[in-house]
């Protein structure tokens, strides 16, 4: 697990506010992690039902 970028922690900031970001920074770095690890599968999947959806819309 990685730390937050100066980035990621300015949109942390940003939405969630100051306290949050400097408190559950570690934790919140993590969820990022694992959400950017997930994303390849998501996108696959993702466009196979897109690929589905126009083969049985008429």
């Amino acid at each position: 697990m990685s730390a937050l970028s100066s980035g990621e922690l300015a949109v942390v900031v940003e939405l969630l506010g100051a306290e949050i970001a400097r408190e559950d920074a570690p934790a919140i770095a993590a969820a990022i992690t694992d959400l950017r690890a997930g994303l390849p599968v998501f996108r696959a999947i993702a466009a196979e039902l897109v690929r589905a959806g126009e083969t049985t819309d008429d």
